[in-house]
């Protein structure tokens, strides 16, 4: 297995190596074991969310440097969302988004390639770059029709792969060394945000390790698509090809608080980038 991943590694780029072996190592992880799959179908693929749904949440990783914005414009358009989160966006990407999507968002909040679009007042928004990881987090609180709640954009720590020690250190940091980054985020993201307000998290979990997805459940948040999708892990909201075989894996999640509830949630395809959007429709429980 050292032999393959090590041939492998000279062949393509490092931010695939990154999703690559994400998924070639599963196998042999016990807890942490996911299939590698095709892109299967997703439940609600494609199909339109309810009109009259309360708030309409939407999450989209651009991928790297936002090249064709064009499409990008058209992918997030489809979505039909009230407040949009986005991620790794270039600053000619963040601000050719903040021009052209004006009017579909009139408010816009942008920051170190992450993104807040939404049809509805934001206010209070500020960023925090990751004390343990490379990325950060971006929080705003938005003045909905049916009420004031915060959003946090979140992208946390991928597996490190830049330098030979990353490379040999693969396995530990998939075991142990993801899972506490991706805790100390947790912590942090969840220190930033304001008590007593209904709570709304979305992002790029680059979920090699599972802890982060673990400790929000323990702190009341749920995974919208799973809450509405049977088998929900056979859906992939990231693609790509290992060894010429399409595969992916969820690692793009909307979570919320008990403060509402999910009705519908669905992934669209999201080409140009390797990741596919969320979209969930929540109802607000008063």
């Amino acid at each position: 297995m050292t032999l393959i991943l090590t041939i492998s590694l000279r062949r393509i780029s490092w931010r695939r190596v990154a999703v690559l072996l994400k998924i070639a190592l599963f196998p042999f992880l016990g807890s942490l074991v996911v299939a590698c799959s095709a892109r299967l179908p997703t439940p609600r693929a494609n199909q339109p969310l309810r009109q009259s749904l309360a708030i309409r949440i939407g999450t989209y990783n651009v991928f790297t440097g936002t090249h064709d914005i064009a499409k990008t414009v058209k992918v997030i358009r489809s979505m039909n969302a009230d407040v949009v989160a986005l991620q790794e966006l270039s600053p000619k990407g963040s601000m050719l988004l903040d021009r052209v999507l004006k009017q579909d968002y009139p408010y816009r909040r942008f920051s170190d390639g992450l993104a807040i679009l939404s049809r509805y007042p934001l206010r209070n928004s500020r960023y925090q770059h990751s004390q343990r990881g490379i990325n950060g987090f971006l929080i705003a609180e938005v003045d909905s029709p049916v009420g004031r709640f915060q959003i946090a954009r979140l992208h946390l720590d991928p597996l490190h792969l830049w330098t030979s020690w990353d490379k040999w250190s693969l396995l530990q940091q998939v075991l142990w060394g993801q899972g506490k980054i991706h805790l100390a985020e947790v912590k942090q993201i969840s220190e930033a945000l304001k008590p007593g307000l209904p709570t709304i998290l979305a992002g790029d979990f680059n979920s090699a390790s599972h802890a982060a997805l673990d400790q929000l459940r323990t702190q009341g948040f749920t995974d919208s698509f799973a809450e509405v999708t049977p088998h929900p892990d056979q859906t992939s909201t990231l693609h790509f090809k290992l060894l010429g075989i399409a595969t992916g894996r969820r690692i793009d999640y909307i979570l919320h608080d008990a403060s509402f509830k999910s009705l519908e949630s669905q992934t669209i395809p999201g080409l140009p980038s390797d990741h596919d959007p969320v979209v969930s429709g929540l109802s607000w429980k008063h």
